[in-house]
């Protein structure tokens, strides 16, 4: 549900600038966000290394955050061309992967439900059965204590 409202959202948005006469696809969008992202990480990950024990204020933290989104745009606008083939490539990949995994996923759920509501649990032994157990006891079996060992 919450992938298909991200991307009415980012068809919305693609509309949108079609109307103001700006050539944006939802592809640059999910490119850019990948992109900002990954430069807001990077910084992220840079700070945990140099600085440790270092507070940050929300001023910082917000600088940060438009410094990774300045860095994203010309990244983007120098990629824009390629990131549909780009989708295209990763698109055609995971889709065999997704109807795997969901084969797999039917087939469990039909397994757990056979195994929990197929198996009657409850039910008596049955006669056969009753009687291999009493024609055991006949035999003589012997019996060990602990001093026999």
């Amino acid at each position: 549900m919450i992938s298909i409202l991200t991307w009415l959202l980012m068809k919305a948005f693609e509309g949108v600038c079609r109307l103001c006469g700006l050539k944006i696809k939802a592809e640059h969008l999910i490119l850019y966000l990948c992109l900002f992202i990954l430069v807001a990480a990077v910084a992220w990950l840079g700070k945990k290394i140099i600085w440790k024990d270092l507070q940050t204020s929300v001023q910082l933290k917000l600088t940060v955050v438009a410094l990774a989104s300045c860095a994203a745009l010309p990244l983007t606008w120098l990629l824009r061309r390629k990131v549909g083939l780009w989708i295209k490539v990763v698109q055609e990949h995971i889709t065999p992967l997704i109807w795997l995994f969901t084969t797999c996923l039917m087939l469990s759920l039909m397994l757990a439900g056979y195994n929990m509501l197929g198996k009657d649990t409850g039910k008596e032994i049955s006669h056969r059965a009753a009687k291999s157990n009493t024609a055991g006891e006949d035999k003589k079996t012997p019996q060990y204590t602990a001093g026999d060992l």
